[in-house]
């Protein structure tokens, strides 16, 4: 598209940091999700030249706009761009980036309702889709997600049960096995335990893991 070809990744990163300030509206939201959808279209085509000068702006404005409790279709498309970066540019920061959605986790388990909330779910999501395309280089790291996961599993909310199963479903398929015997030992618990779940939503997630 023109548009793409007159305004290269960085300056598609320019606009979105612009964009990223404060309480998302629904019409910063919007924006975002336009300007991630474009970013999204034109990462594999860009040189890793072009991608290296951008990209660690580009990954803190992902990780900030997700932590400011993003919409679930603004979330897909972060998810989507993290992924694609790390792959296609530089990935000496994937466990940095690991670390930080961790350390957020850690210390987030009892709001639900609100940005903390939607973070929440949002950082499990992200997890998850980072150790789906990553996870045989994050095998050694992601087994703290799965302590996380456990976590989060206590939550009284169903829609942060079914988010952690689908993380460690996630962990599971990316890291294809490579995770510590108990860690494993721990996943199966815990899909056991959403299968027994009084919601729908969780046990449906339960079941995807036990497949």
């Amino acid at each position: 598209m023109a548009d793409e070809e007159s305004c290269p990744f960085d300056g598609f990163v320019h606009k979105l940091k612009g964009l990223v300030h404060g309480k998302q509206t629904t019409e910063d939201s919007q924006q975002c999700f336009f300007v991630l959808s474009h970013i999204s279209s034109i990462i594999a085509g860009t040189s890793k030249a072009v991608l290296n000068k951008s990209q660690r702006d580009f990954e803190d404005i992902l990780i900030k706009l997700l932590l400011q409790g993003a919409s679930p279709p603004v979330r897909r498309l972060i998810n989507s761009c993290l992924c694609d970066v790390l792959r296609h540019g530089k990935n000496i920061s994937m466990y940095s980036r690991v670390n930080d959605l961790l350390g957020y986790l850690a210390k987030n388990v009892s709001s639900n309702s609100g940005v903390e909330y939607e973070a929440r779910i949002g950082c499990m999501e992200c997890l998850g889709a980072l150790a789906y395309a990553h996870g045989s280089q994050l095998a050694q790291l992601l087994g703290e997600t799965i302590t996380v996961a456990a976590r989060q599993m206590r939550s009284s909310d169903a829609r942060t049960r079914s988010a952690a199963l689908l993380m460690v479903k996630a962990v599971l398929e990316g890291t294809g096995g490579a995770l510590a015997e108990q860690q494993q030992i721990e996943a199966l618990k815990m899909a056991k335990q959403g299968a027994s779940d009084r919601s729908d939503v969780v046990r449906m997630a339960a079941g995807d893991c036990l497949q």
